[in-house]
């Protein structure tokens, strides 16, 4: 069951005593790292001034592993900072962060256009839907099957299935369908497409027309999902179709649950409404 009550490690923090801790554990990391891969050169060094070879693969493949274990560290690096969003609903601190960050990354392509769709998840959330479109308008990823793909088009999808934007919003959908063909069978990056694409298709028809099935779905992300906002998403869907059926005290139930807070400015206004509702 997913965890509850779960925060990022920077909760209680302001913005700038995030960035600060950032920026250490990274040139701490760094330097390890550096130190690492002068004693693995000067192994090497050493092999070839005394003839060793088999001491010089060895140098090289430790370097070699230095790197990749960098590269590893390096992108999960990435992943508390995000759960300042996913986990705290902290859309401010988050977007503070974030624009700390968009400053020292901005001549590196590839990071400047990851701050660009965090950024744009902060709109989003913030309930600024045109300026979360103008952002992903300008974002790009390396490769076909990069997974920042699938979540700036999902990421659209929602916005534009928010504004009115069908056709917008289904072809959105459809370059998720055709991602979908790129990914092993199986691989974790494949079975998170198919629950995506899954939670639009219930999430894009009004909840007066769910299913026995969707409600089921529903319920069952509600105890799989890993995410706070995510979880609390479904949360609200669920309210809602409660709502739709004549349940008023179960709607109630979902939108003053503990479970449900903290909340993004988004969902915070939703649940607004549907209180206004019960």
């Amino acid at each position: 069951m997913a965890e509850t009550g779960v925060h990022s490690p920077y909760v209680g923090m302001t913005a700038e005593e995030v960035v600060r801790s950032y920026n250490r554990s990274m040139l701490t990391m760094r330097v390890t790292h550096i130190i690492l891969a002068l004693a693995c050169g000067a192994v090497s060094i050493y092999a070839v001034h005394c003839d060793l070879e088999p001491l010089y693969v060895v140098g090289l493949v430790l370097l070699a592993l230095d790197f990749v274990v960098f590269c590893i560290r390096l992108g999960l690096s990435f992943l508390p900072l995000q759960d300042i969003l996913w986990q705290d609903a902290d859309v401010a601190k988050y977007r503070a962060v974030m624009e700390a960050r968009a400053l020292k990354v901005r001549n590196r392509r590839s990071s400047a256009n990851l701050i660009e769709l965090e950024l744009a998840f902060c709109d989003y959330y913030d309930g600024r839907d045109r300026d979360a479109l103008t952002r992903l308008d300008r974002v790009s990823f390396r490769g076909e099957r990069n997974f920042q793909w699938v979540r700036a088009y999902n990421l659209r999808a929602m916005i534009c299935n928010d504004l009115g934007k069908i056709a917008d919003r289904d072809a959105a959908v459809a370059r998720l369908s055709q991602m979908h063909e790129r990914y092993r069978a199986g691989s974790k990056a494949e079975r998170q497409l198919v629950n995506l694409l899954q939670s639009m298709e219930v999430r894009f028809r009004p909840v007066s027309e769910w299913s026995e099935s969707d409600v089921r779905f529903i319920r069952e992300q509600l105890v799989l999902t890993e995410k706070h906002l995510n979880r609390a998403g479904f949360q609200l869907r669920l309210a809602a179709w409660e709502l739709a059926q004549g349940n008023t005290e179960a709607a109630r139930r979902e939108l003053t649950a503990s479970s449900l807070e903290p909340l993004a400015p988004r969902q915070a206004a939703e649940r607004e409404l549907l209180l206004k509702q019960c």
